[in-house]
């Protein structure tokens, strides 16, 4: 669950928008379309609030008006190819940028979305080129930088993916996702205290930054701090209701505390939010199996392995474990 890269930036402005804000912006533009079906606009505007409001596929909708329209309209390609992004569909994603990158060869932004999307296919190398492009198009690109540092982590290259985040913080030293993903490769780098002072900063940037609170946690729960880290899966439940590794993060800690009812309640919620979260019936199994129920376990088991690409024989091992128990 604690996946490094969660700072990509695929928007051209990095600021967050809160949810009355997008909401506004949705009634607006929604209002102002119903006047003028064809104020391109204002269906952009409306897109970039679909998306910040994880309306995904309705993003992409609206974009498909405009390019039906107009096939070319770089900056609809580029907000379709962002969604579909979001939606964790990176073939399609790079397919669709591709596209815009036929238009117009020093379109930076086309480049570093691509670059994401090959991030997402774990083409990390491949990547690289693109964000190296869009630096060159661009030298002052922050978000290029940040996203190459993330493809080099990835390739474990952690130095380097420093380099790359204290670009993006020279560039603008109030950059949060920088910082984050500084703190990120400085854990992988055993360099604890200065990882969390990076968290720390982006904290003190953004708030209501819920994943920094997230990776401190799973970092907590990897020290066997629980106590600790469920103070930051509080702190991001409180930001986002919404984010299942907070629920499934807390169900955890949790278990490691023995609490295995209250561990289910937390998982049950994760599973709720993502209903394919393998992990989350993983440890939801390790708990009914403490609990003795051991049927129930087998089948929190089973869909875990549906839906986890890997673990698979682990997962197994595990079953055929209570099956001989029972």
């Amino acid at each position: 669950m604690n996946q490094p890269g969660k700072g990509i930036i695929i928007r051209e402005q990095a600021q967050r928008i809160n949810s009355n804000l997008y909401r506004d912006l949705l009634e607006y533009s929604n209002l102002e379309l119903s006047k003028n079906q064809q104020n391109t606009f204002i269906q952009i505007a409306k897109i970039y609030a679909l998306t910040d409001d994880k309306q995904f596929q309705l993003a992409i909708q609206e974009c498909q008006k405009i390019l039906k329209n107009d096939p070319q309209h770089l900056h609809a390609i580029y907000r379709k190819s962002a969604a579909l992004y979001d939606l964790e569909e990176y073939q399609e994603s790079t397919s669709c940028i591709n596209e815009a990158l036929k238009q117009n060869t020093n379109y930076s932004v086309g480049y570093s979305i691509k670059g994401i999307s090959l991030n997402g296919l774990k083409k990390y190398d491949d990547a690289l080129i693109c964000y190296d492009k869009a630096i060159q198009i661009d030298p002052n690109y922050k978000h290029a930088y940040n996203n190459k540092g993330i493809s080099l982590n990835n390739l474990k290259k952690y130095d380097e993916a420093l380099i790359c985040y204290d670009k993006a913080i020279q560039i603008d030293p109030n950059y949060s996702d920088a910082y984050f993903n500084k703190g990120v490769s400085l854990l992988d780098l055993i360099k604890y205290n200065d990882a969390f002072m990076c968290f720390d900063k982006a904290l003190q940037i953004d708030p209501n930054y819920a994943y920094v609170y997230i990776y401190k946690g799973a970092f907590l729960l990897d020290q066997q701090k629980y106590g600790d880290a469920l103070t930051c899966y509080d702190k991001a439940i409180q930001i986002d209701p919404n984010d299942r590794d907070a629920y499934g993060y807390k169900g955890i800690a949790l278990y490691g505390l023995n609490k295995y009812d209250d561990a289910i309640i937390f998982l049950n919620k994760a599973i709720q939010i993502d209903p394919n979260y393998s992990e989350a019936y993983l440890y939801k199994g390790m708990a009914l199996t403490e609990l003795k129920k051991y049927k129930q376990a087998i089948n929190n088991y089973e869909v875990a392995i549906k839906n986890c690409e890997f673990q698979k024989e682990e997962f197994r091992d595990l079953i055929f474990q209570i099956q001989n128990r029972k």
